[in-house]
């Protein structure tokens, strides 16, 4: 889920909202947020979507080889990738 305010994702805005409306305080404790399980998905999908980490990530290409746009890639060779990017389909 890219864009949970999205109109097609009203399920998860529901249950975003109940989930954060039961808390029972203004100042949950952790035993509290730990429960939070859909705002944990959320926050996470966040998070991938929109990496922390405004660098390259190596990836290792995994046994046997892979091709990538015609482009053979040998294994336990280190790719760098931007998060960002590799998110985004058209």
């Amino acid at each position: 889920m890219v864009n949970v305010l999205a109109p097609e994702n009203y399920p998860y805005q529901e249950r975003l909202h109940k989930e954060i409306t039961s808390i029972s305080t203004i100042c949950p404790s952790l035993a509290e947020i730990d429960k939070l399980r859909v705002v944990d998905a959320v926050l996470r999908e966040g998070l991938r979507v929109f990496s922390a980490i405004p660098f390259l990530e190596p990836r290792e290409v995994p046994k046997g080889g892979r091709i990538l746009h015609n482009f053979y890639l040998p294994e336990q060779v280190l790719v760098p990738t931007i998060t960002y990017l590799t998110d985004r389909r058209r």
